[in-house]
């Protein structure tokens, strides 16, 4: 408890330092649509959602939480492959199909064990999720 701790002040006292180095800079990238739901069109200052399928099984992913079945918000994660950061793209969701389990890691602030049913999941700024395993 007291290690999960200490790794939490250390992460708050990262974000606080790269707050503070990009708050004189001028903005990058538009501001995200309401409460942080939108498209981002830069992963700087704002971070990405990334994700990475490390399954023999492709799944969709949003890139607008606010609007996740949109066409253009709605792209292919192919086995083996990631997207997100390296792509200066930002995922703010996974779906998971009807009779679906999910299964892997969700690494930002407080790292989670992912153990998700079907239905859409969040990923938020500055979080990488890691499918290890997909079944249907």
């Amino acid at each position: 408890m007291r290690r999960l701790l200490r790794r939490a002040v250390v992460a708050m006292g990262l974000l606080g330092a790269l707050l503070a180095l990009t708050a004189g800079t001028a903005q990058a990238a538009p501001p995200q649509e309401a409460e942080g739901i939108g498209v981002l069109e830069s992963c700087f200052p704002n971070g990405c959602g990334t994700v990475h399928n490390w399954t023999d099984r492709g799944f969709h992913v949003t890139l607008n939480w606010g609007a996740p079945w949109n066409d253009e918000n709605v792209k292919w994660v192919a086995p083996g492959s990631s997207l997100g950061a390296p792509q200066n793209t930002d995922v703010d969701g996974v779906y998971v199909g009807s009779g679906c389990r999910m299964r892997g890691s969700r690494t930002g602030l407080l790292p989670q064990v992912i153990n998700w049913g079907p239905g859409w999941h969040q990923i938020h700024n500055f979080e990488t999720a890691t499918i290890l395993s997909h079944v249907c």
